[in-house]
């Protein structure tokens, strides 16, 4: 994973969906998708806040997850 991942690799949608909100994530690299997650939410907020933080900073989002996943 590069140092910087830039903008037009990482996507953060909120999709409305029954009884709250589907967050779709992903993260590509050179046509590689690295990683691709979709959580159910309750509210807009949360879904919002979600995309927000993820966009923010999708390397530790991606270190985080490799790192829980693995120990």
């Amino acid at each position: 994973l590069h140092k910087v991942i830039i903008a037009e690799q990482v996507s953060a949608e909120t999709v409305p969906a029954e009884g709250g909100y589907t967050v779709n994530l992903k993260i590509s690299d050179q046509g590689f998708e690295m990683i691709r997650l979709s959580l159910f939410v309750p509210t807009e907020l949360q879904a919002h806040i979600i995309c927000d933080n993820f966009r923010r900073n999708p390397e530790k989002f991606y270190i985080d997850t490799i790192t829980a996943l693995t120990k």
